[in-house]
C-alpha cells in the first residue's frame, strides 16, 4: 500500500511518528534488516508483532517473537486506538521526496522490482497474518482487501482461496513504460 502524501494526512508508522519509545539497542525502527532475499536466491523471512499490553494499554512492537523494539504509549492516542484497533494493514511502501509533486515517478523498486505473480514467488510477500484479540487468541482477519495506489508502478495480490496459508504478495519496478 502506498500513501501519496508522505504520511502527512494519512498517518505514520515509524520514528517520524511522535511518541514512539525505542527500547531495543539491537534493532532500530526503520533500519534495514539482514539478510535480505534476492531474485532466484534463498528467501528470508522475519516475524513482527504489534500488540496491546492489556495492563498498560501501550502498543508494543516486537521482532522475532523475543525482541521488544519499543512501544507507543497509550497516552498519545485519543479515541478508539486507546482501547482497541479498528483496522490492521500490512503492506509495502517506497520513498520518494517527489511524491505528488514532480513527474516522472520514482525509479524506486518495491520487493524484487517485479510485479507479483503468486505461482512464481517472485517478489515481496507476507503470510501468517494474524490479529491478537482481547481474549489473547490469534485469529486470521475476517475481511481482507488489497489495494495499490499506483497500480501501474506497484501491485498487490492476495491468495486466500485454495491455499493452506493465505499470502499477500506485493512489488513492482516503480517507473516503467506503463508508469511514467
Amino acid at each position: 500500500m502506498t500513501y501519496n502524501d508522505g504520511s502527512r494526512e494519512t498517518g505514520c508508522f515509524d520514528l517520524t511518528c511522535p511518541g514512539f519509545v525505542q527500547i531495543s539497542h539491537e534493532i532500530a525502527l526503520g533500519a534495514a534488516i539482514y539478510p535480505i532475499s534476492t531474485q532466484n536466491g534463498l528467501p528470508f523471512s522475519i516475524t513482527i508483532y504489534i500488540y496491546k499490553d492489556l495492563n498498560t494499554s501501550n502498543w508494543w512492537l516486537q521482532y522475532g517473537g523475543t525482541i521488544n523494539i519499543g512501544y507507543w504509549p497509550s497516552k498519545i492516542f485519543d479515541g478508539g486506538l486507546k482501547y482497541h484497533a479498528t483496522i490492521v494493514q500490512w503492506g509495502g511502501e517506497v520513498y520518494s521526496k517527489n511524491v505528488k509533486t514532480i513527474h516522472p515517478h520514482t525509479k524506486t523498486q518495491m520487493g524484487s522490482g517485479q510485479f507479483p505473480v503468486y505461482i512464481f514467488d517472485n517478489t515481496g510477500f507476507m503470510k501468517y497474518m494474524r490479529i491478537l484479540d482481547n481474549a489473547m487468541a490469534l485469529k486470521f482477519p475476517q475481511i481482507v482487501n488489497v489495494y495499490s495506489e499506483e497500480y501501474d508502478c506497484y501491485r498487490t495480490q492476495y491468495m486466500g482461496d485454495y491455499t493452506e496459508e493465505p499470502e499477500f504478495h506485493f512489488g513492482g519496478p516503480g517507473r516503467n513504460p506503463i508508469c511514467p
